[in-house]
């Protein structure tokens, strides 16, 4: 009962309840949600990316680190992944409206 009465007064003290719900976009960005990479996970030394539209394609590591940066057109798709190792990478796509992020696993 003290927890919950402890938290009552957090919340009450700090004002959460009028708090702004959560933005969907960045710097005036739109999500694109219908694009997708594939083969998820990446076994081979590409992975591709469905689009009809130039796409600008940074890889990061889990760190945050930028590993590798591509450019993606109608007729290029594919992205090689060759140089970087196995593990976890966080993929932004980016169209000069749109941008969306990924998880991308590389085995």
């Amino acid at each position: 009962m003290k927890h919950i009465y402890f938290l009552f007064l957090f919340i009450s003290a700090f004002g959460f309840s009028q708090l702004s719900p959560p933005v969907q976009a960045q710097d005036n960005l739109v999500t694109i949600d219908k694009i997708k990479i594939y083969p998820n996970p990446v076994t081979e030394n590409y992975f591709y990316v469905s689009t009809s539209e130039n796409l600008s394609v940074k890889i990061f590591d889990v760190l945050g680190k930028l590993v590798a940066e591509r450019e993606i057109t109608p007729s290029k798709k594919e992205v090689n992944v060759s140089t970087l190792n196995k593990g976890v990478y966080l993929v932004k796509l980016k169209s000069s409206k749109q941008s969306t992020t990924r998880k991308l696993i590389i085995n």
